[in-house]
């Protein structure tokens, strides 16, 4: 862990990405540490929750501005902050899907019936559709740039690049299903934020 002294080097140049990597690398055993006790019955891909425990270290050194005496604990609660939203998002994900995504369920037509994991693609597209049709291009571009950016990113991969969630797992190194619930939290922020009335507030 770093010492006081470093710290107070490290504040001194927190938006240079140097820095940035070196408090990543300084951090590391600390973001297992707590992935691994917070994951301690598997819930969610230990990747994922790495690599989510990342952002919010990166997210906390963007907006810390505080002393170096409450450096560490700041960064720790965005790490644990991050790991534990991913944790609980999988947890409903889940509770809501408590079957297989290749499990036939019935599609409201007699005799039909198609796999639930297709159900999920189309409500992605769903929910995208509903977003375009109901507002301006320019605004739906403006709201891109305010939300959280790996969710701008998945979501611009996804739709405007038109990869697949594994191509853009690949990208990110998360699973499939890391990235479905970056891409589908990142949907519900554009509606929330387009709803609101925020897409072009300062």
């Amino acid at each position: 862990m770093l010492t006081r002294l470093q710290i107070k080097e490290v504040i001194k140049t927190l938006n240079d990405d140097t820095t940035k990597m070196y408090v990543i690398d300084e951090f590391e055993p600390c973001i297992i540490k707590h992935a691994k006790r917070m994951n301690r019955n598997n819930i969610t891909d230990f990747n994922d929750l790495l690599q989510e425990a990342k952002l919010g270290l990166l997210t906390a050194l963007e907006r810390f501005n505080g002393t170096e005496a409450t450096f560490v604990t700041y960064v720790e609660t965005y790490i644990k902050g991050y790991i534990q939203h991913v944790i609980h998002h999988r947890k409903n994900m889940e509770n809501a899907t408590s079957v297989s995504l290749n499990q036939p369920v019935s599609a409201g037509g007699e005799g039909e019936s198609v796999e639930l994991g297709c159900l999920i693609e189309d409500e992605k597209q769903t929910v995208f559709k509903d977003i375009a049709d109901s507002f301006d291009y320019a605004e739906i571009i403006n709201v891109l740039g305010k939300i959280d950016k790996k969710e701008s990113d998945v979501v611009k991969s996804y739709f405007l690049q038109e990869k697949t969630l594994e191509e853009i797992g690949d990208d990110i190194q998360y699973s499939k299903a890391g990235v479905r619930a970056i891409l589908m939290r990142g949907l519900n922020n554009i509606r929330l934020q387009l709803n609101s009335g925020n897409s072009y507030a300062n």
